[in-house]
């Protein structure tokens, strides 16, 4: 009878916390209807970071924006330039333009004017001349991609295929079809050589003489000033004019002179050079401390003194870009860094990185090795899981350019983008714009949309993305308190303004 008792004392505990055990899997169902269930989105889905109670009513309104465009849009592998159109129609994108993004840290000089104000440029520019190569001949594929090159020359001395832009923009090359050369509709394995041909046609022009160099850079400034933006990091080296007239003219003397004009106009506004080296021509020629030593010896020589009194550096870093399947990975150049490292140097690294599709593509890992300040692009750290938690850890930003990613084809969908995990996992993250000229998406509120849109943001990310961008921007410390109580008091107007409307 005993043993009976027991067992039944036994079956019945058994069943006791077979069935509280039951109860524990069926409580979390209560979740649902509690606000316990919003507290868990809420911390994954803002990264951490909560809105006051009047941001949180201009989100209900970007969340309905949001809602209301991926309703009519939901495919995110629309290529940009189509898209485009839809999204100037939004009224996210007017609200998004209104909101000071602080800084953009990821932009390439030569490409850092809307293409438009490129062509405007063009227009009123003497002597200016187009490629357009008449007939057909043995040369006919090279012609091909000459074609659309912009240049200005001496009328005296003009090659063979180039006509005078004025001409060819009335009849010839009208504007669509020219703007159509010097922009990348499409992504895939082409697009590299795309975006080189576009580089090929606009630099000569560009680089050709003091003031059409100076005025494309005042154009890019005020673009990012129309767009709420207070800083450039722009991604750069210097080249010699192309005219010669103008070889006692220093480059870097014409972009400091372009910098202070509009700078007395637009006292909130602030520049920095990061050098840029080139990946491909570096891993031909091992000219890294070449050029390394020049830029430290530009960086003596020229120094942004808008305040004489407290003159602070303009360049402030070094960089290595380029396609980077194309080149030689960072752990072939190691003997060169370790020469500069050993020298007390290369602590002022800004390295793309990760910029690939490739599985055996090792320069994130090698950027982490060499402690790159920030890292750019980074869209296959996902690859890496442990570096990406020391990423986090450690808290090295990353620049993602969601327009660049989508149009060079390194991301096909923009709802499967990498960043979405970063940012979610604690990654620090900055948006940047890489090449507007070339992608469309000038100043920083198109890459935004695409974020808010496709990544499916909160405001509390989208200001995190502002936050951030003048936190792991490369200027003094003083000038970062100030850029940051500037900026915070911007937010506060921008939220009063979005409100009120």
């Amino acid at each position: 009878m005993k043993k009976i008792l027991s067992l039944l004392l036994i079956v019945t505990l058994t069943f006791t916390v077979s069935c509280k055990k039951e109860a524990e899997r069926t409580v979390p169902f209560e979740h649902f209807r509690t606000v316990k269930r919003q507290l868990l989105l809420a911390e994954n889905k803002n990264a951490g970071e909560y809105l006051t109670s009047r941001e949180g009513r201009v989100n209900d309104i970007v969340q309905k924006y949001i809602s209301d465009f991926r309703d009519k849009h939901p495919d995110g592998t629309t290529p940009f330039l189509q898209l485009k159109p839809e999204i100037e129609k939004s009224p996210l994108f007017a609200l998004i333009r209104k909101m000071p993004k602080g800084a953009n840290l990821h932009l390439h000089a030569p490409m850092a004017a809307p293409v438009e104000k490129l062509y405007d440029l063009a227009a009123r520019t003497k002597n200016l001349y187009v490629y357009l190569p008449k007939g057909k001949d043995k040369n006919e594929r090279e012609q091909g991609k000459e074609l659309g090159k912009l240049a200005v020359f001496n009328p005296k001395h003009v090659p063979d295929g180039f006509v005078p832009f004025h001409q060819a923009a009335k009849k010839d090359l009208p504007k669509k079809e020219l703007l159509k050369l010097l922009q990348i509709h499409r992504g895939g394995e082409k697009a590299w050589g795309r975006l080189r041909s576009a580089h090929a046609r606009v630099v000569p022009f560009i680089n050709s003489e003091p003031e059409i160099y100076k005025a494309f850079l005042t154009a890019a400034f005020q673009d990012a000033v129309d767009d709420n933006i207070d800083h450039l990091e722009l991604r750069m080296r210097f080249r010699p004019f192309g005219n010669k007239r103008y070889q006692n003219v220093t480059q870097e003397q014409a972009l400091k002179d372009a910098y202070l004009a509009f700078k007395r106009k637009h006292p909130d506004f602030s520049l920095k050079i990061i050098y840029t080296m080139s990946k491909k021509r570096h891993s031909r020629g091992n000219m890294i401390l070449t050029e390394y030593y020049n830029m430290l010896d530009l960086k003596k020589r020229i120094k942004d003194d808008f305040d004489p009194e407290n003159p602070v550096d303009l360049i402030v870093g070094t960089d290595m870009a380029g396609q980077e399947d194309a080149a030689w990975q960072f752990s072939r150049m190691t003997a060169d860094f370790e020469v500069l490292y050993n020298q007390g140097y290369l602590r002022d690294l800004y390295l793309h990185a990760g910029e690939s599709s490739r599985q055996n593509s090792y320069n994130v890992v090698d950027a982490y090795l060499l402690k790159s300040n920030r890292v750019g692009h980074g869209t296959n750290l996902y690859r890496f899981p442990e570096l990406a938690n020391k990423f986090a850890e450690e808290r090295i930003p990353l620049e993602i350019a969601p327009v660049s990613n989508h149009s060079l084809g390194y991301v096909k969908d923009w709802r499967d983008h990498p960043a979405i995990e970063y940012v979610r996992r604690g990654i620090p993250v900055v948006i940047g714009s890489d090449d507007p000229l070339l992608f469309g998406n000038n100043g920083l509120s198109y890459d935004f949309f695409i974020a808010a849109v496709y990544w499916d943001m909160s405001l509390a990310e989208l200001k995190k993305f502002c936050v951030n961008s003048i936190k792991y921007s490369a200027v003094t410390e003083p000038e970062r308190e100030e850029m940051m109580n500037r900026w915070a008091q911007r937010w506060d107007d921008f939220i009063d303004d979005v409100l009120q409307d």
